[in-house]
């Protein structure tokens, strides 16, 4: 039956026997199709199913004047959160009819600005924004890729961005779930918990640092700079857990074993297994001897760990209905402002 071109609505309309306004009705869901007879539909339905046909979002756009594309602005690089997110970003907009489509800019592109202009043309009903590219420094007098984006209505970001008065957004509280981890290491009798970060300066690990003070202070245990390791200061570059084995090693050395560390915290779950092979190759066993914490929860690295790692989630779940949510409640025309907060949390394995 089929080649690689898709069937028209003409040719169909043709096989079924009825005009090509008929079938746009039933194919396109139409108020109007309760106007043809249920056998027709059927018929016409039964029909497309069997040649394969799917309706075209666009052109369906182009046709109504109305945009049901949402426009899901990322990095070039995904972490592991946005994979994990973004399929359920999607899921929550298609229950409202949308489909999305992803926009992947590179900071490290000079003309990063007029490509986002470019993409906006094509007239989305919204965007969810998933980075902040704070890394793109604009030139002088020129916007950021923030400032470029609040010019659009129904645009939803994921953390607040900092040079921007007026936004909506979803924020992830970091520091919720290094402070539950470290409560919980205490209740177990650890003592010397120490952390691990990729730098000191992004939000994201400025919010594990401040919730890891935070847990050791409601324990009553001091504050030791000492147990805290930053990679960049380090002259090594980890984030979103890359070279893993290089940076383990540094961790057992400096905290684990120039610290006596019992216990430690990793920015991310690819640190965290990796320090578990790092220590069981010198007779370490985890978590007799040494409890680890990874930060992400992905489930295909604490489910394939020995022992299964114990991790901290960033709730990706409940910002995916929160971003869909914001966004879907502006485009009803409900006014939308400021930002929801959503709290990392402990998720227990065997690692503690």
């Amino acid at each position: 039956m089929i080649g690689s071109k898709q069937i028209t609505q003409k040719e169909l309309a043709k096989l079924a026997n009825v005009s090509q306004s008929v079938i746009s009705l039933v194919l396109n869901n139409s108020p109007l199709k309760a106007r043809i007879p249920q056998q027709t539909r059927n018929r016409v339905l039964e029909i497309a199913r069997q040649h394969n046909y799917r309706v075209n979002p666009v052109a369906r756009q182009l046709r109504s004047g109305q945009s049901r594309l949402i426009n899901v602005v990322s990095p070039v690089v995904f972490s592991h959160q946005l994979v994990n997110m973004i399929p359920l970003i999607e899921t929550e907009l298609s229950r409202a009819g949308y489909h999305i489509m992803i926009s992947r800019l590179d900071s490290e592109v000079k003309n990063i600005v007029e490509t986002l202009r470019t993409i906006m043309t094509f007239g989305f009903a919204g965007t969810i924004a998933l980075d902040l590219f704070e890394e793109y420094v604009p030139p002088k007098g020129q916007p950021s890729v923030c400032q470029v984006l609040s010019e659009y209505n129904n645009v939803i970001f994921l953390q607040c961005p900092a040079d921007v008065e007026d936004f909506t957004a979803v924020e992830v509280d970091y520091a919720a779930g290094v402070t539950e981890a470290v409560r919980e290491l205490v209740a177990r009798g650890r003592r010397r918990i120490a952390l691990a970060l990729n730098d000191d300066y992004r939000p994201s690990m400025i919010g594990r640092l401040q919730g890891y003070r935070r847990g050791l202070e409601s324990c009553g245990l001091p504050y030791d700079p000492q147990l805290c390791w930053v990679a960049e200061s380090a002259g090594m570059i980890g984030l979103d857990g890359s070279r893993p084995e290089h940076i383990a090693e540094q961790i057992d050395r400096q905290l684990l074993i120039g610290r006596n560390a019992d216990a430690i915290i990793t920015s991310n779950d690819e640190w965290a297994v990796a320090v578990i092979h790092v220590v069981r190759r010198r007779g370490v066993s985890v978590p007799e001897e040494l409890s680890v914490v990874g930060y992400g929860d992905n489930p295909d690295l604490c489910w394939a760990c020995e022992p299964e790692l114990t991790s901290i989630s960033h709730g990706n779940i409940e910002l995916a209905v929160k971003l869909a949510g914001r966004l879907l409640s502006s485009l009803a025309g409900e006014t939308v402002v400021g930002s929801e907060v959503v709290k990392s949390y402990l998720v227990v394995r065997n690692s503690l």
